[in-house]
């Protein structure tokens, strides 16, 4: 009697180290998917794909193992199988409703696997149901304190398909608006919550850089913001993204273009392609050389005949000889007009210089547009000014004079070239004939945060 309790116990022993075991396989090969996901490149779509295919076969067989070996097929381990099953087949391409009927049998078995919440908020993603993909996501956070789902869920946050999912299409546009907004803040907030639970994560720092630069593009048109996320960034590459994200530093690249730090950029781009060969790394680095000399060859002899010429003696009386400009963002406050000649690098507090816009180097297709300006001095100089429309751009080169209030100077170079130029991060910050420019010319300027998405 003694001796058959003891071999029961033993088959038992036996029968829960053999699902332990199958359950640490099971996670690994799920692990997997996610790392060929994310970080392997290959030349063949095909090649990828088969890489995932490999492994989710290995699940499926596991899975059926364990099924078959295990005497009673008990709540834990049908919940644990609907999760690895729906989980594996997520890594695949395009929506599968089977999938999600899998994984929704996964968390009605067990509300508390905070990845199976999270591989199915992310089938509903593929799906289009961006509403159901956000209560998802937030159903993990609620049973967890999970980086992976706060993470995502900042991402999707960031989509505005997900304002038009979830608000009505009665409400007004500003409703729509206001609600994008919210959800951009919200979004910062979660990558800042995902980073704080693991400092040492460089994926959660590439999440909060992308977020960052959302509320730059939205809102706030803050230079602090872009210099938050090339931080963040930064965070990112010295916590294991930077040897195998070729979206770090793609991404990095467009920021410091868009900035017009274009050396910096053309390095990221050539990390990019050293990681993912198929990003189009090189032709943007054409654009980016034919954008810059494009404005350098304009600054360096394209506005000599310009600056000798009789009209424009005539159009600089144009420009007013007052001593003070209202700052068109802070009431009661007003800065000293003054010339570039008596303007340092960096930001020019408390100044405001009268210009005349000379001709339009770039009209801002892709942000930023760029006049070539001069003052009454005739000094020239190039002005970048982002989340201009091209109404508002041909209206301040026909404009009798512009004012720059509180200019901000720097020297842009690229490969051993250079011109000066202001740069405008908010409109507002530009008179066109003592005027600001009407929010409706001033829209968001759009830039790609996110190479692929989940």
């Amino acid at each position: 009697m003694a001796s058959s309790s003891k071999a029961a116990a033993s088959d038992a022993k036996r029968e829960d180290n053999a699902e332990t075991r199958g359950r640490s396989f099971v996670e690994s090969q799920l692990d997997e998917i996610d790392r060929i996901q994310n970080y392997v490149f290959t030349h063949k779509k095909s090649e990828k794909k088969g890489m995932i295919e490999k492994c989710v076969q290995s699940v499926l067989s596991e899975t059926k193992r364990m099924m078959l070996d295990t005497a009673e097929t008990g709540r834990s381990s049908r919940a644990f199988v609907a999760y690895a099953e729906g989980r594996a087949k997520n890594g695949k391409e395009g929506y599968d409703p089977d999938t999600e009927r899998t994984l929704s049998r996964a968390v009605k078995l067990d509300a508390s696997n905070v990845k199976a919440w999270n591989a199915l908020a992310n089938c509903f993603w593929k799906k289009g149901d961006l509403a159901q993909a956000r209560k998802c996501f937030q159903g993990a956070i609620d049973r967890a304190k999970d980086k992976i789902s706060m993470r995502e869920l900042s991402m999707l946050l960031r989509d505005p398909k997900l304002v038009r999912a979830e608000v009505p299409s009665s409400p007004s546009k500003n409703s729509k608006a206001d609600t994008r907004l919210e959800n951009i803040e919200a979004s910062l907030a979660l990558a800042k919550r995902a980073v704080a639970l693991d400092v040492k994560d460089g994926r959660s720092w590439y999440y909060l850089g992308n977020a960052f630069l959302a509320r730059f593009f939205s809102s706030s048109h803050a230079k602090d913001d872009v210099t938050r996320a090339l931080k963040a960034y930064a965070s990112a590459d010295s916590n294991g993204e930077g040897s195998r994200n070729p979206d770090l530093h793609y991404n990095r690249a467009n920021v410091l273009k868009f900035t017009e730090r274009f050396d910096e950029a053309a390095t990221n781009y050539r990390k990019a392609a050293s990681i993912d060969p198929s990003l189009p790394a090189d032709s943007a680095l054409r654009e980016m050389r034919r954008r810059f000399s494009k404005v350098a060859s304009i600054m360096s002899k394209g506005t000599r005949a310009l600056l000798k010429s009789k009209r424009l003696i005539a159009m600089l009386r144009d420009i007013p000889d007052e001593a003070l400009v209202a700052h068109p963002l802070r009431k009661g406050t007003f800065c000293d007009v003054t010339r570039l000649s008596e303007c340092a690098d960096g930001r020019n507090e408390g100044k405001a210089v009268h210009v005349k816009c000379l001709l339009v180097a770039r009209s801002g297709e892709e942000p930023p547009a760029t006049l070539i300006v001069c003052d009454s001095e005739k000094t020239t100089i190039a002005v970048s000014v982002y989340n201009l429309a091209l109404k508002a751009v041909s209206d301040a080169s026909n404009a009798s004079f512009l004012t720059l209030i509180e200019p901000e100077l720097s020297c842009v170079t690229f490969a051993g070239e250079s011109y000066r130029a202001v740069q405008i991060a908010d409109p507002r910050l530009l008179l066109v004939q003592g005027k600001r420019v009407p929010e409706s010319r001033t829209p968001q300027a759009v830039l790609k945060t996110e190479t692929f998405e989940a």
